[in-house]
């Protein structure tokens, strides 16, 4: 391995590691370290932040990895706060392990779509002038024969994110962990006490190997 030497100006990958060296993969990552000590440093760096959160900054509490198994410090896959739909175009690359919060994930936190209801009549229960569903009288907050499921304002309610109707589109709630076992491989563990009924996340996704 050589060193980039200091009087020289540093190459244009370099120069642009924290640009370009997120979007690539394990493998790549791994060869592209080869080449010169700077790279190598930039990706220890990334290697340690895409072990620190799987969630890629996507949710506000981040998700990290933990394996005592074999030397590989994360898995790679595409995580997404939405439905992916198969498609015969090549999955497209997200940044991970960058040290630039994305301003794609926090908006992402926002736009999040709330899922709907619908009464015993099969009408529509969704949208209320409550702006925050906790009274008895809100629509949202009593719906009839649902006491054993989770209840989520509609996009056509006027309460913000912080109301106690709004979970899925607030993300992961608790904290969770990503561990590799001996024998099912990676698994997703609590990474705190979970009360009885309290809600975790939603799943919305594929995982990808």
């Amino acid at each position: 391995m050589k060193s980039c030497k200091a009087r020289e100006p540093p190459p244009p990958l370099v120069q642009f590691a924290e640009l370009v060296l997120p979007y690539l993969n394990p493998s790549e990552l791994a060869n592209v370290s080869l080449t010169c000590k700077p790279l190598l440093e930039h990706s220890h760096t990334i290697t340690h932040r895409r072990a620190s959160d799987a969630s890629r900054t996507f949710e506000t509490l981040p998700i990290p990895f933990l394996n005592a198994v074999d030397p590989h410090p994360y898995a790679p896959f595409l995580y997404t706060r939405s439905l992916l739909l198969p498609s015969p175009l090549p999955l497209p690359r997200q940044p991970w392990g960058s040290s630039v919060f994305s301003p794609s994930a926090q908006c992402g936190l926002h736009r999040a779509e709330s899922v709907g209801f619908v009464d015993g009549a099969g009408r529509a229960v969704s949208g209320c002038e409550c702006e925050v569903c906790a009274s008895a009288d809100c629509p949202c907050a009593s719906l009839d024969g649902l006491d054993d499921v989770g209840r989520e304002c509609g996009p056509g309610c006027r309460c913000g994110p912080e109301c106690g109707n709004r979970l899925t589109r607030n993300g992961v709630a608790v904290r969770v962990k990503i561990v590799r076992g001996w024998r099912k491989g990676w698994g997703l563990h609590a990474d705190q006490f979970i009360g009885k009924g309290e809600f975790v996340f939603e799943y919305a996704g594929n995982l990808f190997f």
